[in-house]
């Protein structure tokens, strides 16, 4: 990736809300931003754009965000995503860590604690 281009960052939850104000947040620092409302709809931005991080919920209907984690992994090994959950479960945790999750984020969050991390692994990958 050239120095510069600006990163990609596909958010993906079933509340406009959340993803509306996470687009916000992360529009001022920067980052170009992809919404989708499902797991589904995020498989399809997958095939047509390119990302740099997905920050997922967890429980959507439909495809929860730990499938939609295992089809990225089918489609990019080593795509960056984080789990975004209103539910601290210890299973849920281990899964997505298993299955390559960057980092697993509770609800409600903190805005700079969310940044941090999105600004860790966006600008220490080897791209």
């Amino acid at each position: 990736m050239a120095q510069g281009a600006q990163k990609i960052i596909l958010i993906v939850d079933d509340e406009e809300a959340l993803r509306e104000a996470l687009g916000k947040i992360l529009e001022d620092d920067g980052y170009g931003i992809i919404v989708a409302e499902s797991g589904e709809q995020a498989i399809e931005i997958l095939r047509d754009h390119s990302v740099d991080l997905i920050l997922t919920d967890m429980r959507m209907p439909g495809m929860s965000g730990l499938d939609l984690l295992k089809k990225v992994r089918e489609i990019h090994s080593t795509l960056g995503v984080i789990i975004l959950t209103g539910y601290g479960e210890i299973e849920s945790y281990i899964e997505a860590m298993h299955f390559g999750a960057l980092e697993y984020v509770s609800k409600p969050f903190k805005v700079n604690e969310l940044k941090f991390i999105v600004n860790k692994i966006l600008n220490n990958s080897s791209d």
